[in-house]
């Protein structure tokens, strides 16, 4: 049975900028990827797509396709994620709401396995926050 992750967070940030964060290349490598990972863009036109690395073998941990974008209100995206299970292919949606200087993040992530995937893939999205509030505080 397909479950999902549901992850919310407040910045005190605009969103048009929190937007952004999310949709530009430049901006997604400064916050994304952990320690030890990085995003790789195809050479394409299409800027939307990436894949995440983990820098020690290279191996693909998420490949991120397929992607609509609402702006500055909502990014949908298809995803392949690396599970211990094998492969999975989900569909990542976030919302930018708020206004005056605040957004308002909410973040669903559809087509995850399991529990113990679905507890993972919460917590990765959840260090993912920390590190978009950390790159913000250091711009």
């Amino acid at each position: 049975m397909s479950q999902s992750v549901d992850v919310s967070a407040e910045l005190f940030v605009p969103r048009e900028v929190v937007f952004q964060a999310w949709s530009e290349p430049a901006h997604l490598k400064g916050w994304y990827p952990a320690p030890g990972e990085h995003l790789a863009f195809p050479d394409t036109e299409r800027d939307s797509a990436w894949w995440l690395l983990r820098d020690a073998d290279r191996h693909q941990l998420e490949a991120r396709h397929r992607v609509d974008a609402e702006p500055p209100g909502r990014l949908t995206w298809s995803t392949r994620l690396d599970t211990e299970d094998g492969a999975a292919d989900c569909r990542v949606t976030v919302v930018f709401g708020g206004s005056g200087g605040v957004c308002r993040l909410a973040l669903t992530v559809d087509g995850i396995d399991n529990a113990a995937e679905r507890d993972r893939q919460r917590e990765r999205w959840r260090m993912r926050f920390e590190r978009l509030e950390n790159y913000f505080s250091a711009i």
